[in-house]
């Protein structure tokens, strides 16, 4: 039916006069009416919703007002969640994690490293009381403790939070009502923001809502973040040693080689050398050193294969030089294998010769 309705009337000489329009009055449209709810729950955000519930004013007092205690209750409760859970993104988005490199992160501070790798011209950081602090790559040992403490202390209070009860309320008193047909959520390209245009203010899981919808998006990438940190911290604990195993298999092969390739005696009188051929190793001394060096090699392989398998998937990598030097090793076992076989041993020359 038009707006507009045009009356006639009969003129001084029978014509026939049109009246100008009468304008109805529109009522206003529902969107409109709940413009200042929608304005309200626009405002609200984590920084200013405990405020907001504590000192309402407006709308929101009318809404607070109306409300039970209990549903005044949880509504502060989910607005204290939500700041919690903000905090707690803001907080770990702050560690210090190197940006020039995925990979730099589990090396440690260049002032701050030892010679480990043989035949390096880097020089040893002499300790000092101020300087001498233990390193987990680049992480301090006290931070890396520090860091571990808090996930943990994060993970014991989410539970604290009760965040399963406030979605399923959330989802259950607002969200479902709202997604039967005809109603916003019904329309599956509608946003959740355009759905609070329908809401009721007088209706506090709108309130509720509008704060939940708001967090869900920092909780999920606030548990991305603690599970990479948790994922860094387990590898970055490994790093010492495996750089000392690295260094260590480096040194037995050294060893090793040195074993199969000396000279023969010719250690002179007086002299406390004592050098050997081949010819004075027996074969079960070939099998003692052999099995010494699997060991020593396998067990930074299985360090590193663990290290890999735990960031597997993450930007983060380890070192190129790590899995490098790691690479040689067993390359370089090999050879000794097949060039310590070739080499003849003495039956009968004592184990007891052989010396580490």
């Amino acid at each position: 039916m038009s707006d507009q309705h045009i009356s006639t009337s009969i003129g001084p000489r029978g014509t026939l006069r049109a009246r100008p329009p009468t304008l109805r009055t529109k009522s206003p449209s529902p969107a409109r009416q709940q413009q200042p709810s929608d304005d309200l729950l626009s405002r609200l955000t984590p920084a200013n919703a405990i405020e907001a519930l504590q000192s309402p004013t407006g709308p929101l007092k009318t809404c607070l007002d109306r409300a039970s205690v209990s549903e005044q209750a949880f509504a502060l409760k989910t607005a204290i969640a939500s700041k919690t859970i903000h905090d707690w993104f803001d907080e770990i988005s702050d560690w210090p994690w190197p940006s020039t490199g995925t990979a730099t992160g589990f090396e440690m501070p260049p002032a701050k490293r030892r010679k480990l790798k043989p035949g390096t011209t880097e020089e040893m950081c002499e300790p000092t009381p101020q300087s001498d602090v233990a390193y987990f790559g680049s992480l301090a040992a006290d931070d890396l403790v520090r860091y571990e403490n808090r996930i943990e202390q994060i993970h014991q209070d989410t539970e604290a939070l009760d965040l399963e009860e406030i979605k399923s309320q959330v989802l259950h008193n607002h969200i479902l009502p709202l997604s039967r047909p005809g109603t916003p959520f019904s329309d599956a390209g509608r946003s959740v923001a355009s759905a609070f245009s329908f809401a009721k203010m007088e209706d506090l899981t709108a309130v509720v809502t509008a704060i939940t919808v708001q967090t869900l998006p920092i909780l999920s990438k606030l548990s991305r973040l603690l599970h990479t940190w948790s994922l860094r911290l387990i590898v970055l604990r490994k790093v010492p040693s495996l750089l000392m195993m690295i260094t260590d298999a480096e040194v037995a092969l050294l060893s090793g080689w040195s074993a199969i390739n000396l000279p023969p005696d010719t250690s002179t009188e007086g002299s406390k050398d004592i050098t050997y051929s081949t010819a004075h190793l027996s074969s079960k001394d070939f099998d003692v050193i052999k099995t010494v060096l699997q060991q020593k090699i396998a067990r930074p392989g299985r360090d590193l294969d663990f290290m890999l398998d735990t960031l597997e998937g993450m930007a983060d990598t380890l070192p190129e030089e790590w899995l490098d030097r790691m690479e040689f090793i067993e390359r370089d076992y090999a050879e000794w294998v097949i060039a310590a076989e070739r080499k003849p041993y003495s039956t009968n020359h004592p184990a007891s010769h052989y010396s580490n």
